[in-house]
């Protein structure tokens, strides 16, 4: 996966500095990247009947930052006026990270296909992003734009869609090929483990596509006991099992 074994891995601190003033060895969090993936596997692998991944990941980003924090304030060795503000900018940006290394899984794995061809999933730089953390083709040859949204408890607000209504106008003016093609349909897609706030979506039909919780929770990766699916742990060993292999 790019994210996990690229030059650009998300894995390594330069990633989730978030431009702070904190200075670590670069496999620092590596160890909390795999524990957050290894023990969803582990909960998707046991006999644990689950209704929502969502809630799961939730939970897991949330014990996976509180260990990012300890770690964080840990390597800080003379404490300064912003170091508080710091830890919390590496946590946050942790946690969108491990979003995108999930979001990549996904979207190759095919659970978005009828939005994407997965193998053509992209992650963009993350030292040189714009608004968006990937692209990805759609069925019809033309590339769709993707923001990963991975809060605790914000809900996605109207800023996004604004960002990815100026991504759609920036994208419009270096297409090749005829205009009527590329706004036939939305090409940006917001990818979410929160609700939007209360905005008049209808204001963004045409340009952009809400892939929130609900909608995560409908590819049944937590599995359907009511008709004998099981949960999709391999993909989380996978991912696991990338990470623990990872080195520089």
């Amino acid at each position: 996966m790019n994210t996990i074994s690229s030059e650009n891995s998300l894995l390594l601190f330069k990633n989730n500095r978030n431009k702070t003033n904190i200075f670590i060895d670069e496999l620092t969090l590596k160890d909390v990247y795999l524990d957050l993936f290894r023990s969803i596997q582990n909960i998707l692998d046991s006999a644990i009947q689950l209704n929502t991944f969502t809630k799961l990941w939730k939970d897991a980003c949330d014990d996976a930052c509180r260990r990012v924090r300890q770690k964080m304030r840990n390597s800080i060795l003379h404490d300064y006026e912003d170091a508080q503000q710091d830890i919390e900018r590496v946590a946050n940006k942790f946690r969108g990270n491990a979003a995108e290394i999930f979001a990549e899984a996904f979207f190759t794995m095919g659970l978005g296909s009828e939005y994407f061809n997965g193998p053509s999933y992209l992650p963009v730089d993350p030292q040189n992003e714009r608004f968006i953390d990937a692209t990805c083709e759609m069925p019809d040859g033309v590339v769709g734009c993707i923001q990963i949204k991975n809060y605790d408890i914000k809900k996605v607000d109207r800023e996004t869609f604004i960002k990815s209504a100026a991504e759609d106008r920036l994208r419009i003016r270096d297409f090749n090929g005829e205009i009527g093609k590329y706004i036939e349909t939305p090409r940006q897609f917001i990818f979410s483990f929160t609700d939007a706030e209360n905005l008049p979506l209808a204001d963004y039909k045409g340009v952009t596509v809400f892939l929130g919780p609900s909608w995560i929770d409908s590819k049944k990766i937590q599995g359907d006991y009511r008709n004998n699916v099981k949960p999709r742990s391999s993909m989380f060993k996978q991912i696991a099992d990338e990470i623990e292999k990872f080195t520089l």
